[in-house]
């Protein structure tokens, strides 16, 4: 039996704050190219700021989207860690690995 469900509509009806990231990050990138993720995030109360806490030397934050133009020389893995956060401080996390290659 299959059951139609609004997630977005269900979340908002609910008496709950909730802050959370929906999108999964490209997890390969290209040595000599340009590598992008904008996280798609959905918070209750709005005011959502995000911060890169870890990441390869050269990855940037550039308003809502990370950018890195990975190196010649970029290792095999890099790890990458963002803190998302809304209006009221409530925080979580996306972590993850990308995979370099030529």
């Amino acid at each position: 039996v299959l059951h139609a469900v609004d997630v977005e509509g269900d979340l908002e009806k609910a008496d709950v704050d909730y802050l959370l990231v929906t999108s999964r990050p490209p997890l390969r990138a290209s040595r000599g190219k340009a590598w992008s993720y904008a996280p798609a995030v959905k918070s209750k109360q709005g005011g959502v700021t995000m911060k890169l806490e870890s990441g390869p030397e050269g990855m940037r934050l550039d308003g809502a989207v990370l950018r890195w133009e990975v190196p010649a020389k970029a290792p095999a893995d890099v790890t990458v860690i963002l803190t998302v956060r809304d209006r009221t401080g409530q925080e979580t996390f996306q972590s993850f690995q990308i995979a370099v290659g030529d």
